[in-house]
């Protein structure tokens, strides 16, 4: 629309941003999005330039973010993007507000040199902007508790310390070297600690030496939402202290690449899946970035499978 001025968040945009948040999703009692934009805007690489408003006649009508994050494709690390969220007012809807916001954004993002852009949304959508479907998803490999030993060490958690950032990198590399597409964290701790209510992240401990991360669902402590360990078996030793948290559970997953070079020495038995879907989209933001293309192509053809993909701490607020 020819009236709609598309620009970047001011701070006096903050409670209004929240408003078209909090009415345009209504999926729950909660305001999610809400929150979501709020601890966003507290990491290190937020950008206000790729927090864009939709104004009309003065009144903010629709919001779009991007989340710088580096992302591992094919052994590289590039600068990436995760689209989301997007929020346009109801009555101002079909009215091409978010195709704005979108293609604004992403002459932004191009112009300061950013590779892809991630999303997850409606496939017959995001499409139209250059999105390819199928192309990340969720790994995890399954273990049957039955066949998981109670540890020999001790093991134990404790809060995340600065002092832990090098060595979580260096467990991350270990897992994740050979990852197609992966985003990595970076050695800021507000990646590591969620903000997330019923969520813990912990550093873990074995006979009082950082071995390992983890980050679960409190009141379900088989939902692993991030696992780390330094080496094999350091995960043995935390799979056995996970089984000690429940009863009454067949499996226990964890979300680790199934082509993990760490799993070679890792001595449980264990079945591998990967979850995809047309919703989960990833954009080639530059067209020159031989890894990013060969990447989406290969993934197409069937020749490499979707990259493993786990939201940020900040997702957990959602």
């Amino acid at each position: 629309m020819n009236n709609t001025i598309i620009r970047s968040e001011h701070r006096n945009d903050f409670q209004d941003i929240a408003a078209v948040h909090a009415v345009t999703f209504i999926y729950s009692f909660g305001m999610g999005e809400v929150s979501l934009v709020s601890v966003l805007r507290n990491r290190k690489t937020f950008d206000p330039e790729l927090s864009l408003v939709a104004e009309q006649d003065g009144k903010v009508i629709g919001h779009m973010l991007f989340t710088p994050q580096q992302m591992y494709v094919k052994g590289m690390i590039l600068k990436g993007l995760i689209l989301g969220p997007i929020a346009v007012y109801t009555e101002f809807q079909n009215q091409g507000v978010g195709s704005q916001l979108i293609e604004e954004g992403h002459k932004r993002a191009k112009q300061k040199g950013y590779h892809l852009s991630l999303l997850i949304g409606h496939p017959t959508y995001y499409p139209r902007f250059g999105y390819h479907a199928n192309m990340w998803g969720q790994a995890q490999i399954n273990i049957q508790l039955k066949d998981i030993p109670s540890p020999l060490r001790l093991v134990e958690e404790r809060r995340i310390e600065l002092s832990d950032m090098e060595a979580f990198i260096e467990m991350w590399e270990y897992w994740y070297k050979d990852a197609e597409l992966a985003i990595r964290p970076s050695t800021s701790i507000t990646d590591w600690i969620s903000p997330g209510s019923g969520i813990q992240a912990s550093a873990v401990i074995i006979d009082q030496q950082l071995a390992g991360y983890m980050r679960y669902d409190k009141n379900n402590p088989l939902r692993i939402i991030s696992i780390l360990a330094r080496n094999a078996e350091a995960l043995t030793d935390l799979c056995g202290y996970l089984k000690g948290k429940v009863a009454n559970k067949e499996f226990l997953s964890l979300p680790i690449p199934p082509q993990s070079p760490g799993l070679e020495r890792f001595n449980l038995a264990f079945t591998s899946e990967m979850f995809t879907g047309p919703e989960k989209m990833v954009k080639q933001l530059d067209e020159q970035n031989k890894s990013v293309t060969d990447y989406l192509d290969q993934v197409k053809e069937g020749k490499s499978s979707p990259g493993l993909f786990i939201w940020p701490v900040e997702f957990d607020v959602c």
